[in-house]
């Protein structure tokens, strides 16, 4: 198990590497706020209610989560597929995987969300949401 935790950061720090120095400098005000927690070696930042409710974002092999999800197993291994997925597309993974992710995200929040409706299909009826909880699922879950 630790042979995979180097290799991930190896990989992150080295085909990842755009993402995840970007995810670095996020994670600074976590660390030095106690804001964080791990699972399966990896840690992720926590934001306050302040910021709103039910969601997550990776960036590189760091991510993050609203105060209400920090536990919740769906979301952090969906999370840290994310962070798979940046070993496995590098540099490509932000035009790959994370603008459509976020215009998809964003699509979604407002058009639905936010007026209280419900989507006609589910987060991950696209394939690189599906893709990103498959592999948590696999790699970080116990599923």
């Amino acid at each position: 198990m630790i042979i995979k935790r180097i290799l991930f950061y190896i990989l992150s720090f080295t085909w990842g590497a755009l993402a995840s120095v970007v995810g670095l400098i996020v994670m600074l005000p976590f660390l030095v706020t106690g804001q964080v927690q791990a699972d399966h070696g990896r840690i992720y930042g926590i934001f306050p209610k302040a910021f709103g409710s039910s969601w997550g974002f990776a960036v590189g092999c760091f991510f993050f989560t609203s105060y209400d999800c920090a536990f919740d197993e769906n979301i952090v291994h969906h999370e840290e597929g994310h962070g798979i997925q940046n070993i496995i597309w590098g540099p490509l993974m932000l035009f790959v995987i994370t603008i459509p992710s976020v215009i998809r995200f964003w699509y979604r929040e407002l058009k639905y969300y936010r007026k209280g409706l419900q989507p006609k299909t589910a987060y991950e009826d696209i394939w690189f949401e599906a893709q990103a909880t498959r592999w948590g699922d696999k790699f970080f879950g116990d599923k």
